[in-house]
């Protein structure tokens, strides 16, 4: 599991292992400060599979980063 600090949201990569397959599904818990003062959450598992751990968590941060900058977008100015 790794960590990212990212326009003041925290996102935390990893990965969990398919027993079965071997493959790896990425993970993302971000967290941001809300407008009144409490810590806010958002936590996905990507469809996508890798073949190794490291593979799955850099797709966990770049998707992470990605969905950061798309709401900050919604948000606006």
């Amino acid at each position: 599991m790794s960590s990212l600090l990212y326009k003041d949201h925290t996102i935390r990569a990893g990965a969990t292992r398919d027993e079965i397959t071997g493959e790896y599904a990425p993970t993302v818990q971000i967290s941001w400060q809300g407008f009144d003062g409490q810590r806010e959450t958002h936590s996905f598992t990507l469809p996508q599979r890798c073949g190794t751990f490291y593979e799955a968590n850099s797709a966990a941060l770049e998707e992470g980063k990605a969905w950061a900058q798309r709401r900050l977008v919604h948000l606006g100015p």
